[in-house]
């Protein structure tokens, strides 16, 4: 293990052991700290409930390709793709701003000025995506880190089947399947959306 990412477990590690209202020097924060604590005591939850699943996944950035060092469209897309499958299944949680492995790397590798211009892109990107019926199903807030800020997307489950079109994908159905994300097609589109929305 490198010295970087040992100094990064390290301080991963001190965030999850940190309770609220400890007397440990604060965070510096932006919004008000009961609703901070709250939010960043629910994102120490789903960091410690253990790896990707159905209703949980982790993006390390929203546009930022961090192996090549640069803005990549396809990082959105996929961001998109599993906003659409949670919207299409039973609904789940992505937090932008977490590596695979669950350590906070901080949406400020997405080089935004501030947060609502990361907003603007998200919700923007997702309603040219997915429709604004879709759009309307996130909610999104906020959690400081050690590592810099992560973006919690909640999304919850449509009550009709949500189509996803990008510039990588068109007319694509997408739905979990455990930690992944797959798009059906045909008769497996047909069945589920039969079985899924029965009624």
């Amino acid at each position: 293990m490198t010295l970087a990412l040992q100094q990064r477990q390290g301080r991963f590690n001190g965030f999850l052991s940190k309770s609220i209202g400890s007397k440990s020097e604060p965070i510096r924060r932006s919004r008000p700290c009961a609703r901070s604590c709250r939010v960043e005591g629910r994102l120490r939850e789903l960091l410690l409930s253990g790896r990707e699943n159905t209703d949980l996944e982790f993006k390390s950035s929203l546009r930022w390709n961090l192996e090549e060092g640069r803005k990549d469209r396809e990082m959105t897309d996929a961001v998109v793709k599993t906003i659409a499958a949670f919207l299409n299944t039973q609904g789940g949680t992505l937090l932008i701003g977490v590596s695979d492995d669950r350590l906070p790397i901080g949406i400020e590798v997405d080089q935004f000025d501030d947060d609502d211009k990361f907003l603007l892109h998200l919700y923007q990107t997702a309603q040219n995506a997915l429709g604004a019926a879709a759009t309307a199903l996130i909610r999104t807030s906020f959690a400081d880190t050690p590592a810099g800020q992560v973006c919690i997307v909640d999304c919850a489950k449509s009550s009709e089947p949500v189509i996803c079109n990008t510039k990588k994908f068109r007319d694509a159905f997408f739905v979990r399947t455990g930690p992944g994300t797959k798009n059906l097609e045909g008769d497996e589109r047909a069945n589920f959306v039969r079985s899924h929305w029965a009624g």
